[in-house]
């Protein structure tokens, strides 16, 4: 990725708003629930800045964002997610 703004390459962050309809829960007489859903449906948008100097334009340089879903989440609380957003800015800084 490079940020045609400053020249950036080192990080960078995007805002993923993920708008996708879970599921829909029919319980029955019989007490017992069923589940539906309906895969690949709702809104994406991806947002991606240079956190140097804040600008959106970034080229992808041929890397598809919209593959995000096939990399790894992990799950960061308190004061871990802190930590890495401080390890994150200053990957820029440097």
């Amino acid at each position: 990725m490079l940020c045609k703004n400053c020249g950036n390459r080192k990080s960078f962050q995007s805002l993923i708003t993920y708008y996708e309809p879970v599921e829909i829960w029919e319980f029955n007489e019989k007490g017992t629930l069923e589940r539906y859903n309906q895969p690949e449906t709702g809104d994406l948008e991806i947002k991606l800045s240079c956190p140097v100097c804040n600008s959106e334009d970034v080229d992808h340089e041929e890397f598809d964002i919209k593959t995000f879903v096939e990399s790894p989440l992990y799950r960061l609380d308190g004061d871990k997610w802190e930590s890495k957003i401080q390890e994150s800015e200053s990957k820029t800084e440097a």
